[in-house]
């Protein structure tokens, strides 16, 4: 994840977990959101917004 040196900074610009492509994520930041890599496909989930951190998505067996 990249962010300025602002510590009160909304800007957030984190990367995929799978491949660090720079995922940008709309308004509304929210723990249990999915969002969907566009290179790789991977659906990942906001598990914490300060400091915002993703998770890849588990498949269902």
């Amino acid at each position: 994840m990249t962010t300025d040196d602002s510590p009160n900074n909304p800007t957030l610009a984190p990367v995929c977990p799978e491949c660090d492509t720079p995922l940008k994520l709309s308004t509304g930041i929210n723990i249990g959101k999915i969002v969907e890599c566009p290179s790789c496909g991977v659906e990942c989930e906001i598990i914490s917004v300060n400091p915002l951190k993703l998770a890849p998505l588990e498949e269902e067996k």
